[in-house]
C-alpha cells in the first residue's frame, strides 16, 4: 500500500510540474474554459487480485484534480500480459488559475474481452509496462 501511495504522490507532483506549463500555454487567453484533453491516468490499482475465470476487473484510477473523469480504457493482450491503458479527460487550467496539488481516485469496472487466465495485469502508461498493484484490504 505504501508503494501505491508513493507512486500516486510522485505522479501528482510530476504531472503538476511537467503538465502545468504546457497546460497554461494551451489555455484560452480570454479566460474561458479550455478544451479538455486526454491524458493517461496517473496510477492504477486493482481492488482485488484477479482470478483466472474473471471476465472483469475492478480498478481504482488516480487522476489529477483537474480531471473530469475516465474517457476510455484500452486493453491489449501480449502473451502472458494483459495491458490496460486508461485515458482521462482533463481540462487545462486558466492563465491565472491556481493548480491544486492533489489527486482524486475513481473506481470503475473494466469488462474484459476474454477471461484473465494466467495473464499478469500491467499498466501500459508506464515504460516499461509495470504490474498493476492490488489494493490491500482494510
Amino acid at each position: 500500500m505504501r508503494s501505491v501511495r508513493r507512486r500516486v504522490a510522485a505522479m501528482v507532483v510530476l504531472s503538476t510540474v511537467v503538465a502545468a506549463p504546457a497546460a497554461c500555454a494551451g489555455a484560452d487567453p480570454g479566460g474561458g474554459p479550455a478544451t479538455p484533453r486526454l491524458v493517461p491516468a496517473l496510477s492504477l490499482a486493482l481492488e482485488r487480485g484477479p482470478r483466472p475465470a474473471d471476465r472483469e476487473l475492478r480498478l481504482r484510477v488516480g487522476m489529477s484534480a483537474l480531471a473530469d473523469g475516465i474517457d476510455r480504457i484500452e486493453q491489449r493482450r501480449d502473451g502472458e500480459q494483459l495491458g490496460l491503458l486508461v485515458w482521462v479527460r482533463e481540462r487545462a487550467p486558466g492563465p491565472t488559475e491556481a493548480v491544486p496539488n492533489s489527486a482524486r481516485v475513481a473506481s470503475t469496472t473494466v469488462p474484459l474481452d476474454a477471461p484473465v487466465g494466467t495473464a499478469r495485469v500491467v499498466d501500459l502508461a508506464s515504460r516499461p509496462p509495470r504490474p498493476v498493484p492490488v489494493v490491500a484490504a482494510g
